[in-house]
C-alpha cells in the first residue's frame, strides 16, 4: 500500500488557497466547486491544475503514481488542550466568600463536566442560597457550580461545621 507523502515546504498547499478567488470555495481539476475543507490536495499539472477531493485523487491515482505535480493537504497539528484541576481554586474561593456563613459549610469539590464542578455543603438550616456564591465564582473563575446538600443529620452537621 503506498502511502501520502506531504510536502516538505508547508506553505505550498496554502500558497494555492491563497491563490484562490474565494474563501470557502475551491474549483477542482473537474472544474466542479467544492468546499475547502473537502479538498485533500492540489495538483499542479498545466493540463488540468486544480483541487482535488478524495475522490478525485483515488480516480488518478496521484499517490500511487507518485505523482509529482500532486502537493498534499497539510495534517494540522491539534494541541492539547490543557484540563486544569480547579477544584481547590474553586473550594478555597468558596471558603473566602462563605467566611461569613456560619450556618453552611462546603465539604468538597468535584469536577463533574468541562467547566462545571459540584460543591458539597452540609446545613444546619435549609435556608442557604448560593445563588450569589455560584454567580461570584463564574464571575471570577469562568465555570459554574452546583452547590449540593448531603442531607446529613443535625449532629453530624454540627460536628462538620465545627471540626473545620
Amino acid at each position: 500500500m503506498y502511502k501520502t507523502v506531504y510536502s516538505t515546504v508547508e506553505s505550498r498547499y496554502e500558497q494555492y488557497e491563497r491563490q484562490c478567488c474565494s474563501k470557502y470555495d475551491r474549483r477542482c481539476i473537474d472544474n466542479t466547486v467544492t468546499g475547502c475543507n473537502k479538498c485533500v490536495g492540489y495538483c499542479q499539472y498545466e493540463e488540468h491544475s486544480g483541487f482535488l477531493t478524495e475522490k478525485l485523487r483515488q480516480e488518478h491515482n496521484c499517490i500511487g503514481k507518485q505523482c509529482f505535480y500532486y502537493v498534499a493537504k497539510p495534517k494540522k497539528k491539534n494541541t492539547p488542550q490543557l484540563i486544569v484541576d480547579l477544584t481547590s481554586s474553586i473550594l478555597s474561593m468558596i471558603h473566602q466568600v462563605m467566611c461569613q456563613n456560619e450556618y453552611a459549610r462546603v465539604i468538597r469539590v468535584e469536577n463533574a463536566e468541562f467547566r462545571k464542578y459540584n460543591a458539597y455543603y452540609v446545613s444546619i438550616t435549609n435556608e442557604c442560597k448560593f445563588d450569589r456564591y455560584s454567580s461570584q465564582i463564574k464571575d471570577e473563575l469562568g465555570v459554574d457550580v452546583d452547590f449540593i446538600n448531603l442531607n446529613y443529620d443535625f449532629d453530624k452537621c454540627v460536628d462538620l461545621l465545627c471540626a473545620i
